[in-house]
């Protein structure tokens, strides 16, 4: 939603930008250039609109932070390393508050209105038209209509229609055409012109362009420069359709259809709907409207002005790049980013098992290296502590950051899993940590022997907690695929039995838990089940252990592990 809602709005402020800059050079334009391509460019810029993603560059001009962030960059906390729990707060946003899902509530409220007032609006015409409309029964009006058709080119069906719903001529109908003429009688010299006029609509398919505008500008709803797109648009469909009509006629010719139009505006009333074409285009329109007419100089093609258009709605994405992770990333493909942070982040887990300091502050951005600059020289640029360690470690990237989990140890083995989350910012073409959480022990080795009275005792004595760190030692082992370590804790390392096929494999987990049957608590042997949860695909691993004591120290006689 968030991403939806960004795209949206810097969509409609560079479009913006470019149709203003647009239309005050259709003056200009319109000397040179054929009215129609200046209309087709602005379906350019309609349809651009309508399409709010753009190609992403590295490169931004303004940068928008469009997406409030709470705080959230802190400084990591490794296990026993009280020294390092300071919090430090990187980035100072607004409250965490649920404004997406309010904002968005409120464009898709606001752009259903629009369309139901419009659609309402519609329906009502049409219902009207078909109660008082009848068919035109004369032969001179249809004879001229059929004339106009096969010179144009056009095979398709149109109904002529008289209506005194109407006072000028429109066309209307999406897959049954009808052309609209008020009751008005237009005289042999006139009807011509408004016939072929309507039918350069109806050729080049304006009644779908108009419900582009008529998109856009619902999309847009809470932006006035749409509305003023939308203005222009109509009176550059009438000027273009004006300059087919009178292709190729002079002076005389031009000065009888300007005159039909003023005749016909006259009777101008306010019935009317987005959804037709109709002659009136305001007062200053229509002044627009007949100059363009009278004007005899000849025109350019504008497929210069097109391509500039189409080069300006595409490169409208490097104008602004919302301030959040997600837009920030580098490269030119979602892979490629996911790529760059899973290695930077594997950088950053080595470092922290290193403890190394400088080589974690050369990873992040300089607003965080600035927050974390005097926790670090105060350490001596050494993070974390001597024990626990950091044993391993796994990394998840996705695409606006990662998550790394270390396998933390001590002298007497496996002491837990810690998650910390990363996030990261292109900061000048260089792509950096920007934030980072305290890392948060997964739960792990958990016991169902709490309820079992004659469990519970074994693990609360000491031969239990011996049981547990040789068993503890084993499956941390496993985990990182340590077979050495595994066979250390062997009763017989050289059984035909064990299967080492782990060796130097890693399991992706986020929780244990150990099993206990009190009837397999014996007085020297002890039959166990670790039960691990996988973090990747959410499923499970059993790893069964058969142990026994061998002089007062406890040792695996037999595993297995089930997938």
């Amino acid at each position: 939603m968030r991403e939806f809602l960004t795209a949206l709005i810097e969509c409609s402020v560079s479009m913006s930008a470019l149709a203003l800059v647009f239309m005050a050079l259709i003056p200009t334009l319109s000397k040179r250039y054929a009215a129609k391509w200046i209309y087709y460019a602005w379906l350019v810029i309609v349809i651009g609109l309508i399409v709010p993603f753009r190609v992403r560059f590295h490169t931004v001009f303004i940068r928008a932070d469009a997406i409030p962030s709470p705080l959230r960059q802190v400084l990591p906390r490794t296990a026993g390393n009280a020294a390092a729990a300071q919090v430090v707060t990187a980035n100072q946003g607004f409250p965490a508050v649920p404004w997406v899902p309010a904002v968005l509530a409120l464009w898709l409220a606001g752009a259903a209105a629009f369309l139901l007032y419009h659609g309402l609006r519609h329906a009502r015409f049409l219902m009207m038209v078909k109660r008082w409309s009848e068919p035109a029964d004369d032969p001179q009006m249809l004879e001229a209509l059929e004339s106009i058709k096969r010179d144009m080119g056009i095979a398709g069906r149109v109904r002529l229609q008289l209506c005194p719903c109407v006072s000028t001529p429109m066309m209307t109908g999406f897959r049954d055409p009808v052309l609209l003429l008020p009751r008005s009688r237009f005289s042999m010299d006139e009807l011509p012109y408004i016939l072929r006029h309507e039918m350069v609509h109806f050729k080049r398919k304006d009644l779908w362009f108009k419900s582009l505008v008529i998109l856009a500008t619902a999309l847009h709803w809470f932006n006035p420069v749409v509305y003023l797109v939308a203005r222009a648009v109509a009176l550059q469909c009438e000027i273009s359709c004006d300059a087919e009509v009178v292709s190729g006629i002079g002076l005389d010719g031009r000065r009888r259809y300007s005159e039909t139009i003023l005749g016909a505006i006259k009777r101008q009333s306010n019935l009317q709907t987005v959804f037709s074409t109709n002659f009136y285009s305001g007062k200053a329109g229509m002044r627009k409207r007949i100059f363009s007419i009278m004007d005899t100089k000849k025109k350019k093609v504008g497929v210069v002005v097109l391509c500039l258009i189409l080069i300006g709605t595409l490169g409208t994405g490097a104008a602004l790049a919302a301030g959040n992770p997600r837009e920030s990333e580098p490269g030119s493909s979602r892979q490629g980013s996911v790529s760059s942070i899973q290695t930077i982040a594997g950088k950053w887990a080595e470092a922290v098992k290193k403890r190394d300091g400088k080589a974690q502050y050369d990873l992040l951005s300089p607003k965080c290296q600035s927050a974390v600059y005097n926790a670090y020289d105060s350490n001596g640029w050494t993070t974390g502590t001597s024990s626990p360690w950091v044993e391993s470690y796994e990394v998840s990237a996705y695409q606006n950051g990662a998550t790394v989990t270390y396998q933390y140890a001590t002298s007497t083995g496996f002491a837990g899993a810690y998650e910390q989350a990363l996030s990261f910012v292109n900061q000048n073409g260089k792509l950096c940590i920007d934030g980072f959480s305290d890392p948060e022990e997964v739960p792990q080795a958990g016991s169902n022997a709490a309820s079992d009275p004659k469990g519970k005792a074994f693990l609360d004595s000491a031969d239990g907690s011996s049981f547990q760190q040789t068993a503890n030692r084993f499956v941390k082992a496993y985990l990182i695929g340590d077979v050495r370590e595994m066979k250390r804790n062997l009763s017989d390392p050289g059984s035909n039995q064990n299967d080492f096929s782990m060796d130097g494999k890693t399991v992706n987990w986020k929780s244990l838990t150990l099993k206990l049957d009190s009837k397999e608590i014996g007085e020297n042997t002890v039959s166990a089940e670790y039960e691990i949860a996988l973090a990747e695909t959410g499923g499970f691993q059993k790893l069964y252990l058969n142990m026994g004591k061998i002089h007062n120290e406890w040792k695996i006689n037999s595993y297995k592990i089930e997938k």
